[in-house]
């Protein structure tokens, strides 16, 4: 879902690539994986949400504040993989 987000994304179809991209991470949120594939997972899907909703200089809904909350918690949710 989050790769196809991406495509969508890559033609122009935000609202469309903003939807999978929820239904994306209202899957990993629920999945019953192990910690840190959990979050590697959820990292790319804040990420690529952030991405949809604001990246400057590219295709983006402009959505600059909800963007940036995006990418905050795509680097808290890695953060403690990283510090290991």
């Amino acid at each position: 879902l989050s790769l196809l987000a991406s495509g969508l994304r890559a033609r122009g179809d935000l609202e469309q690539a903003l939807e999978v991209i929820g239904r994306a991470k209202a899957h990993v949120e629920r999945s019953k994986i192990s910690e840190v594939p959990r979050r590697q997972e959820l990292y790319a899907v804040y990420w690529r949400e952030g991405i949809i909703l604001g990246e400057e200089d590219a295709v983006s809904l402009g959505r600059w504040k909800e963007a940036a909350a995006s990418f905050e918690r795509s680097l808290a949710v890695i953060e403690p993989i990283v510090e290991q």
